[in-house]
């Protein structure tokens, strides 16, 4: 099961995310984001929802550039553009 949360408080999605990995089945998170969102809001909350869990990011095409910054160093990214654009980061 791919859980999908929307992400718009760093704090919450970190309890959020820390409670799916005790779950079994869960395969992936995948994170949608506040309309309006800026690029540092979105980095702060992919770190925060950063864990033992894969994440896939819903991000806007104008934030497709940001990528590479927001999925910080040590992680894979996969990516497919569309609509909405698509990340998905793994260890």
């Amino acid at each position: 099961m791919i859980v999908h949360l929307l992400a718009d408080n760093p704090a919450d999605i970190t309890r959020m995310i820390l409670r799916l990995e005790e779950i079994e089945n869960i395969l992936a998170v995948e994170l949608g984001f506040p309309t309006g969102a800026t690029s540092d809001e979105i980095t702060q909350i992919i770190r925060a929802a950063s864990g033992e869990l894969p994440l896939i990011a819903h991000l806007q095409i104008s934030d497709a550039l940001e990528i590479q910054r927001i999925c910080h160093h040590g992680r894979r990214l996969r990516g497919q553009l569309g609509s909405p654009a698509r990340c998905s980061c793994r260890k």
